[in-house]
């Protein structure tokens, strides 16, 4: 078998496009990277976050995140990895109590049922979308809705709900 890597000499040209004529610089295409310290959140700073996670101000910690998330890429990157990261599979399995009271038509109907509900919810999705806001703030509180193209979960403002449980 023959390799048909070969090397050529290529003359390689620079080329300036604001030589062509026509062309112009978008003004808001040029970073300036002293701009993005005076479009961060003056409230950021290390001796009020550690202060608030002390105190447990979880408002603060909130905002702080959802902050960080917006201005950082790494913790975004990071979020994203942590939250995408399960694969959410699912699988219904019935479960029968008494094998000699079996109604094998109700048992299928039920199943199918059951699959639909999941099928409609969207589980991969749906999941990692409600993962990804339980890392970025603290915890998620949503309820189910049905609705004409299936079932959806809305979010419910963290702000105004609370868990019983610890």
């Amino acid at each position: 078998m023959r390799s048909y890597n070969r090397i050529t000499n290529y003359t390689r040209h620079n080329l300036d496009f604001q030589k062509i004529q026509g062309m112009k610089i978008a003004d808001d295409a040029v970073l300036d990277l002293g701009k993005i310290k005076n479009t961060r959140n003056p409230n950021l700073d290390e001796e009020r976050l550690l202060s608030a996670i002390e105190r447990k101000d979880m408002p603060y910690i909130r905002q702080a995140s959802k902050d960080f998330y917006d201005i950082s890429g790494i913790y975004r990157r990071i979020c994203q990895y942590m939250a995408y990261l399960p694969t959410y599979d699912w699988m219904v399995t019935p479960y029968i109590v008494n094998e000699n009271k079996i109604n094998k038509e109700k048992l299928l109907q039920d199943f199918n049922n059951a699959l639909r509900f999941v099928e409609s919810l969207k589980i991969k999705k749906t999941f990692a979308n409600i993962s990804l806001n339980v890392i970025k703030n603290g915890a998620f509180y949503g309820i189910i809705r049905e609705t004409t193209e299936g079932i959806d979960i809305q979010e419910l403002p963290i702000d105004y709900c609370r868990s019983r449980y610890k």
